[in-house]
């Protein structure tokens, strides 16, 4: 994770492969967990005072002081619920020398139902989104820690937390869990695993800016997807953002999106006949 540009009241940071964006200009757009840790590091009260203060703060600082942040994220609370979860890496992160396979689906009913039973009391009690948000970010850090333990149980947590995220709009942590299960796993299927939990995760969002973060998530997904020849995962991203982009009533971005969204089937169409 590293700094690639502070200007005002934004901050990127780069961070499983791509830039993530922060807007910092009020408390409520600040993510909790980045700010708990951060007004720790820094000796100041709030998220508010950190705002103030941080472009005192050399970017070397701010990078150091970012690499922190993602250790210390388990344990992390913060001062309001921000459903774009950028910072939820952990130090735990496992990369294994060699994918570890999937579980076949009876294995993994089986996983989930344990994963499902020890989480029960957490399941039951989190009840708003941030309870929610504590809840998926605690079990991806345990499916990255204990990945070579139990790959397994790891691959269901990864579910879980996908699902649990997706549920209450929080786009950036589906896109962690996904990112590492395709990092993890030999699974084939992480593509369109992801576009449809952002798909989910848009018709979950409880307010605008959470809305308008999935979107965006959902545009550069489908940029990366093109790329990666996964032509039907790009069109499915292209329909999650669109459907989005119109519920923001975003006229310019939807008429961009429908006209993507039809070069996108017809890419799609033409990968499945040469193929």
């Amino acid at each position: 994770m590293a700094v690639v540009e502070r200007t005002g009241s934004k901050l990127i940071i780069r961070a499983l492969g791509r830039n993530l964006t922060l807007q910092l200009d009020s408390a409520e757009n600040f993510p909790p967990s980045l700010a708990k840790v951060l007004c720790e590091r820094s000796g100041v009260a709030n998220s508010a005072e950190l705002i103030a203060s941080y472009e005192s703060l050399g970017v070397d600082q701010l990078n150091k002081q970012i690499w922190e942040a993602a250790a210390g994220i388990s344990a992390a609370g913060g001062p309001a619920y921000v459903p774009f979860s950028n910072t939820s890496i952990n130090s735990t992160f496992i990369k294994p020398d060699k994918p570890f396979p999937v579980p076949d689906n009876a294995t993994l009913a089986a996983k989930r139902k344990e994963v499902q039973a020890a989480y029960g009391k957490q399941m039951s009690a989190a009840r708003d989104a941030k309870s929610k948000q504590a809840l998926a970010s605690d079990m991806l850090q345990q499916a990255t820690s204990g990945l070579n333990e139990n790959s397994d149980v790891a691959y269901a947590l990864l579910v879980e937390s996908t699902g649990v995220a997706a549920s209450i709009g929080d786009g950036g942590l589906v896109v962690q869990a996904i990112d590492y299960m395709a990092i993890a796993f030999d699974e084939p299927r992480t593509w369109m695993f992801k576009a449809k939990a952002l798909g989910i995760a848009g018709r979950s969002a409880g307010s605008p800016q959470a809305a308008k973060q999935v979107v965006d998530l959902c545009v550069a997904q489908m940029d990366e997807a093109v790329k990666a020849e996964q032509f039907a995962a790009a069109t499915e991203f292209a329909r999650s953002a669109l459907i989005g982009a119109r519920r923001l009533g975003d006229r310019k971005l939807t008429f961009e999106l429908q006209e993507r969204e039809t070069e996108l089937k017809k890419l799609e169409r033409q990968n499945n006949s040469n193929s």
